[in-house]
Formats: structure tokens, C-alpha cells, sequence
């Protein structure tokens, strides 16, 4: 039990300084990342569905990046894709009642691969890169709000945590500790306002809150996706974390309701 804490505890901080160093250092090292996330997460996802179609998603998602990241889309591109991804995200949540939906996975793979990871890297390498008032800076604001409402959903669970949130998908999660790691997600936001001074506070405060409702509801359908197919972990690739879809579930699913926060409110 203490050697698997130990491992988890140090690739946590491993892996937590290479994304931290990634995205701090230039907005275009951000945007790979992005990428990076995006191809991985969709290799998993195919590899847990056993479907051959990640060429066709991967391709496809490819071309998306290249032209959004080298050539500019002036958000045409990402306009169009916002809203086929709330659809998508509006299917993902139904299907966490109707397991029936689920069946979709395996049927449209390509489909689904690249509106899930293609288009959610998309969208967070347009804000990168075509708005002058989104960079890296933002992006790192995005994670450290993710893992603060994370971190302290667990914290706060694991000490008082009683009622269950949605024990047939995730039976260790409650609504104590979801209540307590939005507080936190919200107080995070607050925070980087005023240490980075970046846009305004009530942006950050409601983009909080965005994420870490969205995050959640994320963290919710990959834990779903992963029932229906009987796979604990989506990858091994990081010791004691899983599979990057598993560490990034939360990042990949939120995209479509940050650019509409960051068009209104940004």
C-alpha cells in the first residue's frame, strides 16, 4: 500500500512539473501539449473499445491542429465546431441514465473519437492561438483549477463524505466532497486573478465554477465509458495514475464551455 502511494504521489509530481514547464514556457508549447493529450487519450479510447478506427479520428484531428495551429482558422473553424460538440457533450450525459447510448461508442468510433478528443484539442488550441487575450497563462489557470476542485473533492470526501453522487458510475464519489472541491475550484479561480491579474475576477470565479461542473460531469462519462466496457484503467503509461485519458477525462471534456465563457466573457 505505501510503495503504491509512493509511486502515485511521485508521478504525480513528475508528471505535474513536465505539464506545469510545458505550458509556461510559450503559448505554442501549450497548444503541442494539447496535442499530445489529445492523440494519447484517443489511442486509449480506441484501445478500450478494440475498434481499428484511430486512423480515421487521428487523421482527422491531425488536419484540425495543423490548420488551427500553424495555418489560423480565424475561429471559423472552431465556430463551427462548438457547437457539434455541445451536441456531443449533451449525448455524453444522457448516456450516463440511458447505458443503451453507450452502444454508440462501438458503432461510431471515428465519429466519436474525433468530436471527443479532435474537437475538444481544437477548441483549446484556437483560444491559444487566435485570441490575443487567451495564452498559456490561461491554460495553466484551466489546470490548476481542475486539480484544485479534484484534489479537494477527495479531501473532502474521504474525510466527511457520506451521501453518494452517482454510485452506478462512480460509487466513491459524493456530493460532499463534489460541493467541496467546487468551493475550492471557485476559490482557485479567485486566486489567480489576483496573483496573475490576468482578464478580471468574475471571469475567473465563473470559469471556475464552468469547470469544475463540466470537469466533473467529464470525470462522470469516462468513468461510465470504462463500465460499459469493463476496463478499470484506460492506459498504464503513468505509474499509479492510469491511462492519460484517465488523468485528462476532466481537461478534454470541459473545451466547448471554456471558448463560450472566454467569447462573452473574455
Amino acid at each position: 500500500m505505501k510503495n503504491k502511494l509512493l509511486i502515485r504521489s511521485l508521478t504525480g509530481i513528475v508528471f505535474g512539473a513536465i505539464v506545469i514547464a510545458s505550458v509556461g514556457y510559450s503559448n505554442i508549447t501549450a497548444a503541442i501539449l494539447c496535442c499530445i493529450v489529445g492523440a494519447l487519450s484517443m489511442l486509449e479510447y480506441n484501445r478500450m473499445l478494440g475498434s481499428r478506427a484511430l486512423i480515421v479520428s487521428f487523421l482527422g484531428s491531425g488536419l484540425l491542429w495543423y490548420l488551427t495551429l500553424y495555418n489560423g482558422t480565424d475561429q471559423k473553424v472552431a465556430k463551427l465546431i462548438v457547437p457539434i460538440s455541445l451536441v456531443f457533450s449533451s449525448w455524453a450525459l444522457a448516456a450516463l441514465w440511458k447505458k443503451d447510448l453507450l452502444k454508440f461508442h462501438r458503432k461510431l468510433p471515428a465519429a466519436i473519437g474525433l468530436i471527443y478528443f479532435g474537437f475538444s484539442m481544437t477548441l483549446a488550441i484556437d483560444l491559444l492561438t487566435n485570441y490575443e487575450n487567451f495564452s498559456r497563462w490561461n491554460l495553466l489557470g484551466v489546470i490548476f483549477i481542475i486539480w484544485s476542485g479534484d484534489s479537494f473533492a477527495y479531501l473532502v470526501g474521504s474525510w466527511i463524505g457520506k451521501t453518494k453522487l452517482f454510485p452506478s458510475v462512480s460509487p466513491n464519489k459524493t456530493w460532499e466532497g463534489t460541493i467541496g472541491g467546487g468551493v475550492f475550484a471557485l476559490i482557485t479561480g479567485f486566486l489567480y486573478f489576483y496573483f496573475k491579474e490576468i482578464n478580471s475576477a468574475s471571469y475567473w470565479m465563473i470559469l471556475g465554477v464552468v469547470i469544475y461542473i463540466f470537469g466533473s460531469l467529464g470525470d462522470l462519462v469516462e468513468s461510465s465509458i470504462k463500465r460499459f466496457f469493463n476496463v478499470k484503467d484506460s492506459g498504464n503509461i503513468l505509474p499509479g495514475h492510469g491511462g492519460f485519458f484517465d488523468r485528462f477525462d476532466s481537461f478534454i471534456f470541459i473545451w466547448p464551455f471554456v471558448y463560450i465563457i472566454h467569447y462573452f466573457l473574455g
